[in-house]
């Protein structure tokens, strides 16, 4: 029973399913990470500023104003007769609206805060990227693979335990680095697995449906969580998350273990940069991933105060650009699989 066992972990450790399972859910934690925050940061980073206050950010209210008559010539006042509205409490009123003007005004200004917060994960990872391609490449994808989960999860934790600006700004941080070493690494992986130009095209498309997923169910999980279990509980989700991923690194075969891959030759960043192929690709990524962190960052905050909607509402609203990109990712691995590229 023992060596059936052996031979069963021995399977499944050289199996290209798992690699592919891997790098897959790699890319969904990370994306799910980064965009689970998108319809919670509006509302807690302003509770965090205004600890006392417990009601709704935004308010409908309804401010008093004197009846007309159907001809448009202002109502006689009560006292003469008239039929008035029920009795409302106008400075009341007036107070209530004015407060909610006022955060209204202040959840305005840290836009720009919660803006510079979001771009911290982008800046860090662009930082590291060639860092982690250099060590990938130097000790092999297998060990940056668990510095990343590592990162990651400490990430994940530092998110649901942060109580400041600077504690989140943190987080955010150590993401984007562990973003980096987790899917460069990954992608890596799976260029060394696959050979084939076009099983590794039709491959990678199918893993990047983990992140369409991730973008898919990251906002509304967020928000509905956020808005009815708690804040840290969608950050605890996605930490249970990364720990299934950590035993399935696990079970990954060494570099060694796989087939050999032939060497080729130095291709130095200065050759990518003249490369038109590669620096299409990049402006292809730059204008889908700038358009979609537009809407990601834009559309919560600006949903409070148009409409009052709540966090759940808000992630929710997210979806329909994330289903674009599921039918995208699956659209295009079929496309390169027909064209045979």
């Amino acid at each position: 029973m023992l060596r059936k066992a052996q031979e069963n972990l021995s399977t499944i450790r050289t199996s290209r399913a798992l690699v592919v399972i891997v790098a897959c859910l790699a890319i969904f934690t990370d994306t799910i990470l980064d965009t689970v925050v998108e319809p919670i940061m509006p509302d807690y980073f302003y509770r965090l500023q205004h600890p006392n206050y417990t009601g709704p950010i935004i308010n409908h209210h309804h401010v008093y104003k004197k009846p007309m008559a159907v001809s448009g010539i202002p109502q006689s006042p009560c006292n003469d007769g008239a039929i008035c509205l029920p009795g409302v409490n106008t400075k009341q009123s007036l107070s209530e609206v004015s407060e909610s003007k006022q955060r209204a005004k202040q959840l305005e200004q840290q836009s720009v805060i919660l803006g510079i917060l979001y771009a911290s994960k982008t800046a860090a990872s662009v930082i590291s990227n060639p860092i982690a391609g250099y060590l990938s490449d130097r000790f092999g994808y297998s060990l940056i693979l668990y510095i990343g989960l590592v990162l990651v999860f400490g990430a994940t934790i530092a998110y649901a335990f942060s109580t400041s600006y600077a504690a989140l700004f943190t987080a955010r941080v150590i993401q984007g680095v562990g973003s980096s070493f987790s899917i460069i690494s990954a992608y890596i992986m799976l260029a060394e697995t696959f050979t084939d130009n076009t099983e590794r095209a039709k491959t990678i498309g199918l893993v990047q449906t983990g992140m369409t997923l991730g973008a898919l169910v990251g906002p509304v999980i967020g928000g509905v969580m956020y808005q009815f279990l708690g804040y840290k509980s969608p950050f605890l989700l996605i930490a249970g998350m990364t720990v299934v991923d950590g035993v399935l690194r696990l079970l990954l075969p060494r570099k060694s273990e796989l087939a050999a891959v032939e060497e080729e030759e130095d291709y130095s960043i200065l050759n990518f940069l003249q490369d038109p192929y590669v620096m299409t690709t990049a402006v292809f990524i730059f204008v889908v991933t700038t358009t979609a962190l537009l809407v990601w960052g834009v559309v919560p905050v600006w949903m409070m105060m148009t409409m009052h909607s709540s966090p759940w509402q808000q992630g929710l609203a997210l979806v329909p650009s994330a289903v674009g990109y599921v039918i995208g990712a699956f659209l295009s691995s079929k496309l390169v699989e027909m064209a045979g590229c």
